[in-house]
């Protein structure tokens, strides 16, 4: 099942889903992290909002304490999923405030398992793997912002 990418560049998408209990395909608006950045830029209290990927050989290091944060320092090997190994997403508040949540490949699988159609040929979790690992981190990150 093909989704609609036209005029929502992201933001969103209209995905036909069935309704086994009315027996028809209903079509679902799913928010993408793009939309989810957009509304979060919106609400006022955020200046930033980025996710990236972390690849094998990259110098990555999450710290929590007195002063939590995340070092990552790419080192230029291929962007690609097999060599995906953890990403993150981080917020920017406009009074300075910074908050991440860091997954690990494994955790973003647990999330991709529960993915209805993941499995499909034309999924994103087939094409784009690691846009969807980003997008996950930027969810969570979503449910656990202040």
């Amino acid at each position: 099942m093909a989704s609609s990418r036209p005029a929502l560049l992201g933001r969103g998408y209209l995905v036909p889903i069935r309704n086994n209990k009315k027996g028809v395909i209903e079509a679902n608006f799913w928010i993408g992290y793009p939309g989810l950045i957009e509304l979060a830029m919106r609400s006022n209290k955020v200046s930033k909002v980025w996710s990236r990927a972390v690849m094998k050989g990259d110098h990555y290091t999450v710290m929590y304490g007195t002063r939590d944060e995340i070092v990552h320092e790419p080192l230029g090997g291929d962007v690609v999923a097999a060599n995906l190994t953890d990403v993150y997403a981080c917020v920017q508040y406009k009074d300075g405030a910074v908050d991440f949540e860091p997954l690990t490949k494994e955790q973003v699988d647990l999330v991709r398992a529960r993915a209805r159609g993941a499995n499909m040929p034309d999924s994103p979790w087939q094409t784009d793997y690691i846009e969807q690992a980003r997008k996950t981190a930027i969810r969570k990150l979503a449910s656990a912002c202040r």
